[in-house]
């Protein structure tokens, strides 16, 4: 799989922006890189199995970039059940954990656990983010197949941020006349709608609803 460098420079290639001095900065590629994988990754997140959390002040804290459940184990191959409780409400809490629920970034148990116990999380996560605009070893973990994907998202991000600059000019100050007439406007919007247009497809196609009317 490729790097976050790998990532760059095909970026800037497809941008027509290889030679010093970029028009585009690193950092600001970087930027636009990471809000890509954290999109990208709401519709293909990375699977994490049995990662080991520790209980710390009564309750686990859930890893920076979990996304949903898969699975709960305490202790291995037994498996906890999601609970819901409303304020005020009297529960008969069993002995051994059986339950657990989720609430501001920490994982529950039922009953709490004692400092140091282990469990088991299986989860969906967002994929991995470079580290910085000059990491060079983060290799990237969602499939190859799918860079194009994080290209474009990152593509229509340049072409919005020149739109918005170029939104500065007199001809599209505000008491100047109309501001949709931004040439920038339609390339952006062409790129966001292959982008989910692709993301659409990978996901099992799209399907084209009709609504039925009067026949003549």
């Amino acid at each position: 799989m490729a790097t976050w460098s790998d990532l760059l420079a095909d970026v800037r290639v497809e941008l027509d922006d290889t030679v010093e001095d970029y028009k585009f900065s690193d950092e600001l590629l970087f930027l636009f890189c990471k809000d890509a994988i954290r999109d990208y990754s709401q519709n293909f997140p990375l699977e994490v199995f049995r990662e080991e959390l520790t209980a710390v002040a009564d309750k686990f804290q859930l890893p920076a970039s979990f996304l949903e459940v898969g699975a709960v184990e305490m202790p291995l191959n037994t498996y906890l059940e999601e609970v819901s409780r409303r304020p005020g409400t009297v529960v008969n809490v069993p002995f051994i954990q059986r339950h657990y629920r989720l609430v501001g970034g920490y994982l529950y148990t039922e009953p709490v656990p004692n400092d140091g116990e282990v469990l088991y999380l299986t989860y969906s996560s967002i994929h991995v983010l470079p580290t910085s605009a000059d990491d060079d070893t983060t290799v990237m973990t969602f499939p190859a197949e799918d860079e194009e994907l994080i290209r474009l998202f990152i593509r229509a991000k340049v072409v919005e941020q020149q739109r918005v600059k170029q939104s500065s000019l007199d001809r599209f100050k505000l008491g100047s006349g109309s501001r949709d007439d931004n040439p920038l406007l339609p390339e952006h919007n062409e790129l966001m709608r292959e982008y989910k247009g692709r993301i659409a497809e990978r996901s099992g196609g799209i399907i084209i609803l009709y609504k039925p009317g009067r026949r003549k």
